[in-house]
This record gives structure tokens, sequence and C-alpha cells, in this order.
């Protein structure tokens, strides 16, 4: 089938023709040839402040209050960064306590990390909910 299906993209124009799964290095290389570019690649900063070895551990974090934490909740749900991030910046500003958790949450939303930041957060609401019960 891939031969077929090259084979008819080329008599139709085509330049070329890449076949499904696409290999990104292959496609990257393509794209580098017709258009005459020559890629540079970025090394690791490994200084970054925000790096995942330089984040707190779930044990050293206390969460806010359970209405930030369920506004922050609803948030992440929706996925809207800019106001994760306001949220978060809130939540340092509650108390010295909340602060490794408003950095966890703000490293998460600069990275555009929504899943994990629901799952963060997920795991502190169902938290506090078994505290009360």
């Amino acid at each position: 089938m891939n031969d077929e299906a090259k084979e008819n993209s080329l008599l139709a124009g085509f330049n070329d023709f890449i076949a499904k799964p696409i290999d990104e290095k292959n496609l990257f290389d393509m794209i580098a040839q017709y258009l005459a570019l020559e890629w540079i690649y970025e090394k690791p900063n490994k200084s970054h402040p925000l790096k995942s070895d330089n984040i707190i551990d779930d044990a050293e974090i206390i969460p806010p209050p359970s209405d930030a934490l369920n506004k922050l909740y609803d948030l992440a749900r929706f996925g809207n960064m800019e106001l994760i991030q306001q949220q978060a910046k809130y939540i340092g500003q509650l108390g010295k306590q909340y602060q490794p958790f408003a950095q966890r949450i703000s490293h998460l939303a600069s990275e555009y990390e929504d899943e994990a930041i629901v799952s963060f957060v997920r795991k502190w609401v169902q938290s506090k909910v078994n505290h009360i019960s």
C-alpha cells in the first residue's frame, strides 16, 4: 500500500512522501532538505530553577484552605493556565506554609501540565474530604 501511495503522490506532483506512522526525525529531515534549513538544537539548561529535581516532595506540602483549593480545582478542570497561575500566587500569599503547594502548581502551569494539575489538586481535595469524614 505504501509503495502505491508513494507512487501516486509523486505522480500527482508532490515532492516526497512520508508513510504513516510518521517518523519525526524523517519528517524534520525532509523539512530541512526542502526548505534548506539547518536545525539548531538547544542544550538542556541544568540550572533551570523550575526543574523537577527542585520540586518539593508531597510530604512537605500543606494544602491551602478548602475554598482556595476548590477554586483551584475548578480552574484546573477548565485548564485556564493564566487563572491557575493567579490562584497559585494568591495561595502562596495566604501564608508561608502554603508556598510549596503554590510553587508546585505554578511549575505545572508554566509547563502547561493541565492533567497533572487536576490530578495533584484532586488528591488534596479528596484528602481534605477524607479528613472531614
